[in-house]
């Protein structure tokens, strides 16, 4: 399976650098240049990381950032911050912000390919860790007494042992 970017930089030069050099190491690629079209490709497709240009045109990449953090809670990209600011204060902010890395311009392409394997692969081990502490603790004792609800939980416990798998139960309010 490719892990999927979305590059966000209003740069020419750089989202062109960074899509070939990222396709090449098999990254799928996609890359626009302002916040506004980043919000439509997100509502679109969710991508394993999003590299996020701290200021853009339309608007901050910090405050975008918060926004998509309050709007997905935790079921969103990987973010790495790349920006040509590079003192302390930037990075400390976009950590706190939601940013899982921050990288300063320019920057070596072999440095970008290591920074999103690794953000993934940190990524990957806390999913696991997740699932883990799930099937350690179990899944909630639920008596299902219809065949449906036997499915569901039988369903349920099946796709809980699979990684990186999410999953959402809808039904009426009230009904189990």
């Amino acid at each position: 399976m490719k892990l999927s970017v979305l590059i966000v930089d209003d740069e020419q030069h750089f989202r062109l650098m960074a899509e070939q050099a990222l396709h090449a190491e098999g990254f799928e690629v996609a890359s626009v240049a302002s916040l506004a079209r980043a919000k439509i490709q997100l509502d679109r497709c969710m991508p394993d990381v999003i590299l996020l240009d701290r200021r853009l045109p339309d608007g901050d990449g910090i405050s975008f950032l918060r926004d998509l953090g309050a709007s997905h809670g935790k079921d969103w990209a990987a973010v790495v911050v790349v920006t040509a600011y590079g003192d302390v204060q930037n990075a400390v902010e976009a950590l706190r912000a939601g940013a899982h890395d921050y990288l300063t311009k320019p920057l070596q392409v072999a440095d970008l390919v290591i920074k999103l394997r690794k953000v993934m692969e940190t990524r990957c081990l806390k999913d696991h860790l997740a699932l883990a502490h799930l099937n350690a603790c179990g899944l909630p004792q639920v008596e299902p007494q219809s065949p449906r609800k036997q499915a569901v939980m039988q369903r349920l416990q099946s796709v809980a042992k699979s990684p990186l798998t999410p999953v959402m139960i809808m039904g009426a309010s009230g009904v189990g």
